[in-house]
């Protein structure tokens, strides 16, 4: 894969994962929010699968396979997506995509209590107060605004990817012989099938979705480009520059969702939420500086 190519994909990634929160803004005056999530990774998985299992190699899982495909599915994509769903309808898409920044930090986080040699520095633990700090600023919470609901959606976000990082951090203590692709694949319509269930039994129902256009267009697109598009391009890139820089994309994501909240929700960019994002930022360089120190001199000499 050439350096173009490979800077193309990284670019086409941030984008398209940058309209998810747009479509998920969308599609909730259309559908209750634990449902939508759910259809979207149903019909998301599924078009995932019709990909890997044309391509010839083996995608089917094996018994060994359905511990780390499970905890996948029901922390990664049931349990966060049910969270940052029904988060979402409280706050805007910008300040979302930049809650969801914290996924790196609080993974390692995780991965320093959970993964042996994976312990935090005084440094690293200061990165994670730099990003709660970060959430803090981007939730701006008032003590008279509490009772009604004031920072509620960023609370619930952040929940929903301390959920998703818990879950990264125990599938790595899972083997799977299954290809990336397949796995996530699985983990994506067992997830949609599993907050499913939950939707029902929180009471949501189908009766109460409205069937626009607007909606049906959010749900395809959240589940066909940010969803199916969006993962095949992570995969492209995951074996070409490694997971450090592909995690730097979680950092062009919010830039990318806060272009298209202004666009097309009329959805503002103030100076908090800009102050916010750049504590996350600071904290997840603190937490990862030392993989940065290898994969920076890199790109600044744009080996990509």
């Amino acid at each position: 894969m050439s350096r173009s190519r490979t800077v193309g994909l990284f670019c086409a990634l941030a984008v398209v994962w940058g309209t998810t929160f747009a479509g998920i803004e969308v599609g909730l005056d259309s559908f209750p929010p634990i449902l939508y999530a759910a259809y979207r990774y149903e019909l998301a998985g599924l078009l995932l699968l019709g990909f890997v299992a044309a391509d010839g190699e083996r995608w089917v899982p094996e018994r060994a396979d359905l511990q780390g495909i499970g905890i996948r599915a029901l922390l990664m994509f049931a349990a966060f997506h049910a969270l940052l769903f029904v988060g979402q309808g409280y706050t805007t898409s910008a300040v979302a995509a930049i809650v969801v920044g914290m996924n790196p930090i609080l993974t390692a986080g995780f991965a320093g209590f959970l993964l042996p040699g994976e312990r935090l520095s005084l440094v690293g633990l200061s990165g994670l107060v730099t990003g709660f700090a970060g959430v803090v600023v981007l939730a701006n919470p008032d003590p008279q605004d509490l009772a009604s609901g004031g920072g509620f959606g960023e609370a619930l976000i952040l929940v929903g990817i301390g959920v998703f990082a818990l879950g990264s951090v125990l599938s790595q203590r899972t083997s799977i012989a299954l290809r990336p692709e397949a796995t996530t694949a699985w983990s994506m319509f067992a997830g949609g099938v599993a907050a499913h269930l939950l939707s029902l039994s929180v009471g949501e129902s189908a009766a109460a979705i409205e069937w626009t256009a607007e909606g049906i267009t959010a749900l395809l697109w959240i589940a066909v480009v940010p969803g199916a598009i969006g993962f095949a391009l992570y995969f492209a890139l995951l074996g070409r520059i490694g997971s450090v820089r592909v995690n730097l994309v979680n950092y062009v994501v919010p830039i990318v969702a806060a272009m298209v909240g202004w666009a097309l929700l009329d959805e503002s960019f103030g100076l908090t939420t800009a102050a916010g994002f750049l504590l996350i930022f600071a904290g997840f360089v603190l937490v990862q500086r030392r993989a940065l120190r290898e994969v920076v001199p890199g790109v600044v000499a744009a080996s990509w």
